[in-house]
């Protein structure tokens, strides 16, 4: 799925910018069968257009409902404020049900943070630094970050899927692992924060919560406090 901001690059950078490594026809024919696009009002992707993305990709494999999306508690996911009932509501009707990971804990047991999202910054990382040591210049052009990223994204994501596949079995999320679990959480201390976290300040009201840590979302669950 691709979400673009409404006040989007110019047709003529993006063109520019994938011109290495260009994917073969048969490639081109497969990719443009399976992109979904949509847009946004910043860019990014919320609650909205998350339900939009899988249920297009349920309906195309024709993947038996219900499933369960597990989701890392990212504000992007859930949206805030009352809108969060109606997505969660559609999530439901389409047969997509909602778990969330516990709070502060994406290092811990997000499967895209390690076993993908890491080889593919530092491919990025990697072009970026030679790039500009050869251009001796201190910024770089849009068409060339869009290619460096886009060639980052081919060999760390598009030609390594068994990248994605480890991260689960390592995160013990799938299949389902509590010794892998225990294992991630073991790596950290304090709930997931290296070191000792000082004390909040005193005398802030404190809000009205509901802990919803390894259960599926429900909407009664949601009336009952912020999230």
């Amino acid at each position: 799925m691709k979400v673009r901001s409404r006040s989007t690059l110019d047709e003529h950078t993006v063109e520019n910018a994938v011109q290495e490594g260009s994917p073969t026809q048969g490639e081109a024919a497969h990719r443009e069968a399976s992109r979904h696009e949509t847009s946004t009002p910043k860019g990014f992707t919320n609650a909205a257009t998350l339900v939009e993305f899988f249920d297009a990709h349920l309906t195309r494999h024709d993947v038996r409902r219900p499933v369960v999306l597990v989701l890392d508690n990212s504000s992007t996911h859930l949206g805030t404020g009352y809108s969060i009932l109606g997505e969660i509501s559609a999530s439901f009707e389409l047969g997509i049900l909602l778990l969330p990971l516990p709070p502060n804990a994406t290092h811990l047991y997000q499967p895209l943070d390690g076993a993908v999202f890491k080889p593919f910054k530092a491919m990025v990382k990697t072009a970026l630094h030679a790039k500009l040591l050869v251009s001796s210049a201190c910024t770089i052009s849009k068409t060339d970050a869009i290619g460096i990223a886009c060639n980052a994204y081919r060999v760390a994501l598009t030609k390594r899927p068994s990248n994605a596949v480890n991260g689960f079995r390592t995160t013990g999320l799938y299949l389902p692992s509590l010794v892998n679990m225990q294992g991630r959480l073991r790596l950290f201390a304090s709930g997931g924060a290296r070191g000792n976290l000082a004390s909040g300040s005193k005398g802030k009201s404190r809000r009205v919560t509901v802990d919803y840590e390894g259960r599926l979302i429900t909407k009664e669950m949601l009336q009952q406090g912020d999230m």
